[in-house]
């Protein structure tokens, strides 16, 4: 059952620009449909409201909506992409339907009250339950589990049915076993609703939601039915038609027979030679653009002629019995062959294997995950550039001089106190230690151990770094091995990837072959996430690196890596003639010799292993290429073998340790780098629940999972009582097979137990914090996490990531103690990462990586321990320092100038209401905008707040003349009502030169002291507006 149609056709809100409209009757409207009133709107079923804008991502939208009202008339309504949160199209009218079934009005509320108090009467709820019940729908509306109480909203409840038209013609597919997978169906209902009623859950009441099978066909005899069934059934009753078709699996197996020959296409390029001598119009239908060019090219190379079609336009005037070749675009499953009409359709699956769904993904943008304050909360640690460490203690809003702006409060050791202006904000860092648990040292205000630790710090990095510059110096020198170029052969191998390439996949993938299509040998770096697609780089380079006879040693960390990995590499070359050979301890030692014996006859291609790969009876024919993942986590020993391999081939090196872009731009010349920021297509949200510790609740996750054949990670930290929960979880889910493990065990013993998890033969993994993050299981798509309030929310967040590694939904679900025993800290850590799901919070989740990830190898060197001492973010920015050192490039002094107005210049609250965005924004202004950067942004200020208030417009203004300011090392700004005076830095030599030229041109205007100070004049009355742009002139 669902909503009654007259009930949804009332409750849907239909707006057309320039409409008059009540606001508050709007707002209320969108809260009574199950909309969730929030600071920032990413997610369906979200509204905000912000002076005269009100954002709603309604639930049938593939884009929120932005209303822009003037008065209490809709200007305009647009389009928002929620990632980047800018307009993108404007339109005429929206229909913004309900987000619950239930329409939670006073006539409905009121009518489920009385329900349940009927229902209490006749003792068919328990007192516990009416009370919990009506409390939830009194004080908080559209609570979890309130769809079980549907019936109870509505005098008569709607079915799916309801919502057919008259003539509606309904479709059955396979419907020989339709009758027995609904009376299945209805089994599992019945079970479910018998075990709540036992157990006393709110989901008891949900007696009405389902119909029986009975009233489902009742129901849908009054429509026309169409039965379509593979198999032919003689039905005398009913008038039946057959299609000649037949499906193209015994193609498919012919093209998978002799693809191993090495020429994948060779079988389907004859077969269509073959078609159209038969005059059969052959259409090819590839899901991408990428594909349907790459298929194009290979077919041409067997001289084919192909027509090349954007849509099914063709349709109109194909001609079958002709015999033509067409190339498309489309979303086909399956095709067919049908002789007697003359016609063979193909789909990209059938010709390059499965591939996995491509939904469609809303544009990401650009960001550095560091740098950004949006993420900021009061006592947190905050890293001013010139102070130190210190404890955020929130935006303040202070008059000075009858103007007010607002003030970022940071508090040091002995409580003084520093309050920085919001445009000096870009001196101001979130702590990030690099580890999740680091607390640091408070700097004392005024002293001189921070400058001390800073330049301890920035010490350690220039020493190797300088030994990094003379390594990749001594390799640019160094004559490499040169791949030849791209062939057709490598071409089919990269159309069988079974993903869409992201952006930053293709651009790795370009930069990893021009180097080994280069002179000098290969030392390269990608960075991804689990499951972003470093290994199919890795494996690009290693099918070229074949091509040309040469060997490729892939080297992991772990065993259970090792075989994840050659599993990988096995099955991608499975079709091409390459050998792929594992080397680890799980293999005997006859097996180990076998494979080493290959190795020196160059009969093996490919070994993936550990660090046994370099020992010394390893010996290859002709090693080209070494593919190295999470290097930072082999021994020291393992990375000085790993340096004098770099002076022999070409080497790739894996990690997910994040980088921002402007340090990838910063090591350019000193390490080779590739960023992969975009998640694969497919990737779906972790859905995310918070609730109190209840077998009820554990034992139908876990069986939920297991009923989908999935596996089930629960997380417990606690060694001393591991085996205490282990006993609990048998007892409670006696259908598991459970295994534990925890870091206190011996090495081979935890191995096995990853083994079997890997393996599918424990589908319960009871464990520490220790699954590794290198590691991928698929299979695993539920996560429970018991006492989530002791950990932090970058650990919550990595644990999270374990699940939803595939095309399948995964659950994650946060266990906690009842309120007394929730501190406030631990409620705050999990209502972000509960708010941060992987949509819209794009680089803010990437910044918890750096908390937890941060000790990775960006420069080679374990730089965790410095991070801690000074933050990641002012980490990275002296190793950017230190790069441009040792490259002999010239450095400026950092100079943040100071500007004292005299004027007020804010975002108001009731402008952007969200601190968060408030803080987003000040950072931004206070870096600085150029003429071009400073419209764009007044347009998105425009576009997401609303008309700019004089005191934002003054913000724009300030921000504007900074970099100018800086580019001529200009420490400070005054105005006092007829003078401007700028203060220069020591070392601004070559702006005192073009000091001295503006003072012979503006002889009684401008005046210079002997302490660097350019005193400007503005006799008469000048707005300081004017005044400004007279500056900038000036110093332009």
């Amino acid at each position: 059952h669902c909503i009654p149609p007259q009930d949804l056709k009332k409750s849907i809100i239909v707006i057309n620009c320039r409409d008059p409209i009540n606001r508050e009757c709007l707002l209320g409207r969108l809260v009574v449909g199950g909309y969730r009133n929030v600071p920032l709107v990413e997610e369906r079923g979200e509204f905000s409201v912000r002076g005269g804008i009100v954002d709603i991502f309604p639930p049938l939208c593939a884009y929120p909506i932005r209303l822009e009202f003037f008065g209490d008339t809709v200007d305009s309504i647009r389009q928002f992409n929620p990632i980047t949160q800018r307009s993108i199209s404007n339109q005429k009218e929206v229909y913004i339907l309900p987000v619950s079934e239930i329409i939670l009005d006073e006539l409905s509320k009121t009518r489920a009250l009385e329900q349940i108090e009927r229902l209490y009467q006749q003792d068919s709820i328990p007192p516990h339950l009416r009370k919990i019940m009506k409390e939830k729908i009194k004080e908080e509306g559209h609570f979890q589990g309130i769809s079980f109480l549907l019936e109870l909203f509505y005098e008569s409840l709607g079915t799916l049915i309801q919502y057919f038209p008259d003539d509606a013609i309904v479709w059955f597919y396979g419907v020989s076993d339709w009758g027995q997978r609904a009376a299945d169906y209805a089994d599992k209902i019945t079970q479910s609703l018998t075990s709540a009623q036992k157990e006393e859950k709110i989901a008891s009441l949900g007696t009405k939601l389902y119909l029986t099978p009975e009233q489902t066909n009742k129901t849908l005899a009054l429509f026309t039915k169409v039965s379509i069934d593979s198999l032919e059934i003689f039905r005398p009753e009913e008038n039946s038609l057959t299609f000649s078709t037949s499906d193209n699996q015994g193609l498919f197996r012919e093209i998978m027979e002799t693809k191993s020959r090495g020429r994948p296409l060779a079988k389907l390029a004859q077969k269509i030679k073959d078609w159209l001598n038969d005059y059969f119009l052959i259409v090819l239908v590839m899901y991408s653009a990428i594909q349907m060019k790459r298929l194009q090219d290979l077919l041409d190379g067997y001289g084919l002629p192909i027509t090349r079609c954007d849509d099914f336009s063709f349709l109109a005037h194909g001609n079958p019995g002709k015999g033509e070749l067409i190339l498309t675009l489309g979303q086909i499953q399956r095709g067919f062959c049908s002789n007697a009409d003359r016609v063979v359709v193909l789909t990209e699956g059938e010709v390059f294997g499965e591939k996995f769904s491509h939904a469609k993904k809303i544009e990401q943008i650009e960001g550095d995950p560091i740098s950004s304050l949006d993420d900021l909360h009061v006592e947190d640690f905050v890293v001013h550039v010139d102070y130190g460490i210190g404890q955020y203690k929130g935006l303040h809003p202070l008059e000075v001089g009858g103007n007010r702006n607002d003030f970022l409060l940071i508090e040091y050791r002995d409580q003084d106190r520093l309050y920085v202006p919001a445009f000096r904000l870009n001196l101001v860092q979130k702590f990030r230690g690099g580890e999740e648990e680091t607390t640091p040292m408070l700097n004392k205000l005024g002293g001189t151990a921070w400058l001390t630790t800073k330049n301890k710090v920035k010490k350690a990095i220039m020493a190797h770094a300088k030994e990094l510059l003379k390594v990749y110096a001594t390799r640019q020198a160094l004559e490499g091995y040169s791949f030849a170029p791209r062939d057709q052969l490598y071409q089919e191998f990269e159309t069988q990837f079974e993903y869409e390439e992201t952006r930053d996949q293709a651009n790795a993938v370009e930069d990893v072959i021009k180097d080994m299509e280069g002179q000098r040998p290969m030392d390269r770096l990608i960075c991804g996430d689990v499951g972003y697609g470093k290994t199919e780089i890795a494996l690009r380079a290693s099918f070229k690196a074949v091509l040309d006879n040469k060997q490729v040693a892939v080297l992991v960390p772990t065993t259970i890596l090792a075989y994840q990995h050659y599993q990988s590499f096995a099955h991608r070359c499975r079709d091409f003639p390459v050998n792929v050979a594992m080397l680890s301890r799980f293999q005997t030692p006859r097996e180990q010799k076998e494979v080493i014996d290959q190795l020196k006859e160059g009969k093996v291609d490919i070994v993936v292993g550990t660090h046994r790969l370099i020992q010394k009876d390893i010996g290859f024919k002709d090693l080209g290429l070494v593919i190295i993942d999470e290097e930072h986590r082999f021994g020291v020993r393992h990375k000085e073998k790993f340096k004098k391999l770099r002076a022999l081939v070409d080497v790739l090196t894996l990690t997910a340790t994040p980088i921002p872009r402007t340090l990838q731009l910063s090591l350019l010349g000193i390490r080779d780098l590739s960023i992969i920021n975009s998640p694969p297509e497919d990737r779906l949200a972790v859905r995310t629940f918070i609730a109190h510790f209840d077998g009820n609740i554990i034992r139908e996750a876990i069986i939920r999972e297991f009923m989908r054949n999935g596996q089930v990670f629960f997380i417990h930290n606690r060694v001393e009582n591991i085996e205490t929960v282990a006993s609990y979880l048998k007892e409670l889910v006696p259908e598991a097979s459970l295994a534990f493990a925890h870091g206190q065990m011996e090495e081979k013993e935890l191995e096995k137990v990853m083994w079997a998890f890997h393996q599918k033969e424990v589908n319960l993994l009871l464990c520490t914090t220790i699954i590794e993050s290198g590691m991928d299981f698929p299979n695993a798509n539920t996560i429970i996490i018991n006492r989530a309030d002791r950990l932090g929310v970058a650990q919550l967040y990595q644990l999270r990531g374990r699940v939803g590694r595939s095309s399948h939904q995964a659950y994650a679900y946060f266990l906690i103690p009842k309120e007394p025993y929730l501190t406030s800290k631990a409620k705050k850590r999990l209502e972000i990462i509960a708010k941060f799901s992987e949509l819209g919070s794009g680089y803010r989740l990437a910044s918890l990586d750096l908390e937890l990830r941060g000790g990775g190898n960006i420069l080679g060197l374990s730089q965790s321990g410095h991070m801690a001492q000074v933050g990641i973010e002012l980490y990275y920015q002296l190793i950017e320092t230190a790069v441009k050192e040792i490259k002999g490039e010239k450095i400026s002094p950092d100079v943040d100038p100071e500007i004292r107005l005299k004027v007020s210049a804010y975002l108001p609250e009731d402008y952007v209401p969200d601190i968060h965005q408030r803080l987003k924004i000040y950072k931004n202004l206070a870096l600085g905008l150029e003429d071009d950067q400073i419209k764009n942004f007044e347009n998105e200020l425009r576009d997401r707040f609303g008309p700019l208030p004089e005191v934002v417009n003054n913000l724009l203004i300030i921000s504007n003349i900074k970099p100018a300011l800086r580019k001529y090392l200009v420490t400070s700004l005054d105005f006092n009502d007829k003078e401007i005076i700028l203060s220069f830095h020591p070392e601004a030599e070559n702006s005192l030169e073009k000091v001295l030229h503006l003072i012979k041109q503006y002889k009684n205007k401008v005046k210079f002291t002997p302490d660097h100070r350019l005193i400007i004049s503005f006799p008469g009355e000048n707005a300081w507006q004017e005044i400004i742009g007279e500056v900038k002139k000036v110093l332009q």
